[in-house]
């Protein structure tokens, strides 16, 4: 069974995530830009969040979620840079691609996510005569019926931009 339920585009996630490959939810569509500086392209709200005590072991409210996304660059003359945001801050990786091809990147972001939180996907180019290119941005983790900490977790998201 997939669990959350694919196909709405707010999807509830009841319960604790661990870090898989596994989509609870997607903004896919391709977007670009030719700023040298970065700019958001995609963003996913975290609409509401389930909270208490889910299990009597551990302690803390950290949490991981996996975010991943492709970029690409018009030209292999410079490159298309990408990097995960969390409410306007950076808290991923860097990511690089000089090729005209797709790559994709993948980010374990560790870190209390609550309601309202913003992840964002944020692109540049290193030339504004050349197109940076992103997709298929994705949230991404695995449902645990048997959680074992007490923690904050994320129970839906809506796709913002």
């Amino acid at each position: 069974m997939v669990y959350p339920p694919q196909g709405s585009p707010t999807q509830t996630l009841a319960g604790v995530y661990a870090l898989s490959n596994t989509v609870i939810q997607a903004n896919d569509a391709e977007v670009s830009t030719t700023s040298i500086s970065y700019t958001k392209v995609k963003e996913i709200k975290i609409a509401s969040v389930v909270t208490g005590n889910v299990g009597c072991q551990g302690s803390g409210t950290s949490f991981a979620l996996r975010i991943m996304f492709d970029i690409k660059i018009s030209n292999t003359a410079t490159s298309a840079r990408g990097q995960v945001y969390r409410n306007g801050v950076a808290v991923g990786t860097e990511h690089s691609n000089s090729t005209t091809s797709y790559v994709t990147f993948t980010d374990d972001i560790t870190q209390p996510w609550t309601q309202n939180d913003l992840i964002q996907l944020y692109i540049r180019t290193l030339n504004s005569a050349y197109t940076a290119y992103a997709r298929n941005f994705r949230v991404c983790g695995t449902y645990v019926s048997n959680p074992v900490q007490s923690s904050t977790f994320p129970a839906s998201y809506t796709n913002t931009l």
